[in-house]
């Protein structure tokens, strides 16, 4: 009895060594792939896993780097950094006995693709979708897509593919991204790498890391207010039951009136099951932990983010929380203030005949102000190509290419035209007028479709809201008046969820966001 245990004991020990051995061989996150893109003009971030104590030898463009692993199998390592090439080399790393290579691998710039649905919308489901993914032959091109991953605590890896793009390959990425990266493909003629990390649905905080939303003034309660909800979710659950009964309820009925009409006529749709707790994407952190942490600190050349629907809400916040993100992500890097784009919503609902307010066109409005006070951020206007009755416009080509035009203009200063439309710049008021003075006009300030100026609204001490006539009255000034208001106090332009006789443009011809002249918080 005592040798079979002695035996066991023995078995037992052999048993937990071969596992430790296991679990610390020679391994390297999957962002580290074959055909990816490697960014140009860095040094060449390497790091993985290893046995503590070990050397691992990394080889690349004609160098090798070596070093040691810590006391947790832990390693990392730079190679000095490389110029643009098109040409497909190997990256070779070895350690334990191992080697790892890399095949096809390019240099060039690659560019964080981002957000919730409206990044995550693909080529196949946009516009002219068979052209575009025939045409897609572009293998320097590269895509890579970091699968959807809910995760509690920063994870170090994530499943993750990198591909050039090709008809295969295409039609399922970003098309956002895609476009984006085709265009400056075509303008820098060095390799493009698009990372696709994205989830519709999902709100800003869910990007963002615990730190950055505990620590930050306007942000404090954001987790614990997910906290108490998630607390909630045995009612959420039955809540959900309810409707449930009811849908299925009315769908009987319906197919007992239409009984040769096929079920997927029925437009009513499906109530959606509340998430388990640690299954939720919309969660503060969570796809930092499962989606963005994985990919730091990996060369990139910058970011783009279309986002925003799901905090339309809480417009406030979201100035104070997408900038707090974008320094989180840039803190983290480690390569200072990298270039953000950040598409703006588009325009969506219906048309209103008054002017008021709504939390979609505040979440605009702070979408344009962080892109004016926080360096280094871009701002890409659409509020001329959404659809009313589709929050998911199919025009992608057209969002690709304006943050592409503020990529070439203020990254790469290669473009000399301007690249963005009018921006307001200051007002003063004058009688029962209002004088507003723009920035960043190219040429001068003009309308888009040769009608005088839409969209402008005014008001008194009151701050009941009308439409006002505005006249362009310079290359940079336009007069706003009202006949009703004597004593005007402030103006706002494109104030409405779809602001369809907006049409302030300049030489570019690039629509203009919606702002106002007042300081006034969302709902005041």
């Amino acid at each position: 009895m005592k040798k079979r245990s002695l035996l066991c004991s023995i078995l037992c020990l052999l048993t937990v060594l071969v596992i430790t051995q296991v679990g610390h061989a020679l391994e390297l996150p999957k962002i580290f792939a074959t055909n990816m893109v490697i960014q140009r003009d860095l040094p060449i971030q390497v790091w993985g896993t290893a046995q503590k104590g070990s050397k691992v030898d990394v080889q690349f463009a004609g160098q090798t780097a070596s070093t040691q692993t810590d006391t947790n199998g832990k390693w990392k390592l730079a190679l000095n950094a490389q110029p643009a090439n098109t040409s497909p080399q190997k990256m070779t790393v070895t350690g334990d006995g191992k080697t790892i290579t890399y095949d096809n691998v390019v240099i060039g710039d690659v560019w964080i693709c981002s957000g919730q649905s409206n990044m995550a919308w693909t080529v196949s489901r946009s516009n002219n979708a068979d052209a575009e993914i025939k045409s897609a032959t572009d293998s320097l091109i590269r895509l890579c897509r970091v699968a959807n991953t809910v995760a509690a605590e920063p994870q170090d890896n994530a499943n993750i593919n990198w591909n050039p793009s090709s008809p295969k390959n295409t039609g399922g990425f970003s098309a956002v991204g895609y476009f984006f990266g085709r265009y400056l493909r075509g303008e820098l003629n060095i390799p493009i790498g698009l990372i696709h990390t994205n989830w519709g649905g999902t709100p800003a905080e869910a990007w963002t890391s615990t730190p950055i939303l505990q620590n930050t003034p306007g942000l404090e309660q954001i987790i614990p207010n997910a906290e108490a909800n998630e607390k909630k979710y045995p009612q959420h659950v039955q809540a959900w039951e309810k409707k449930m009964a009811d849908y299925n309820a009315k769908l009987e009925a319906w197919k007992t009136k239409n009984p040769d009409t096929p079920v997927k006529q029925y437009k009513v749709r499906k109530p959606r099951a509340p998430r388990k707790p640690g299954k939720n994407p919309k969660y503060p952190s969570s796809l930092f932990n499962g989606m963005i942490n994985p990919i730091i600190p990996f060369g990139i050349k910058g970011a783009i983010w279309y986002q925003g629907e799901a905090n339309s809400g809480k417009p406030d916040q979201y100035r104070i929380l997408l900038p707090a993100m974008i320094k989180d992500w840039r803190d983290r890097w480690g390569q200072g203030d990298f270039p953000f784009g950040v598409v703006q919503l588009a325009n969506f609902r219906g048309v209103k005949t008054q002017p008021g307010n709504s939390g979609w066109t505040n979440l605009q409005y702070s979408q344009f102000a962080v892109s004016q006070t926080f360096p280094n951020t871009g701002l890409a206007v659409i509020n001329d190509i959404g659809e009313a009755k589709d929050i998911h416009p199919k025009n992608k080509q057209d969002v690709g290419k304006r943050l592409a035009l503020w990529a070439m203009h203020d990254v790469y200063k290669t473009l000399k035209s301007n690249w963005s439309p009018p921006v307001y710049d200051s007002h003063k008021i004058d009688g029962n007028k209002v004088i507003l003075t723009f920035k960043n006009v190219d040429g001068k300030l003009t309308t888009r479709n040769d009608k005088p100026l839409g969209e402008f609204s005014i008001c008194g001490s009151d701050k009941k809201w009308v439409w006002a006539k505005a006249t362009i009255t310079g290359s940079n000034t336009i007069e706003v008046h009202a006949d009703e208001i004597a004593q005007p106090l402030a103006v706002r332009y494109a104030w409405q969820d779809n602001p369809e006789a907006a049409n302030l443009t300049d030489a570019s011809g690039l629509p203009t966001s919606c702002f106002k002249t007042d300081d006034w918080a969302y709902g005041k």
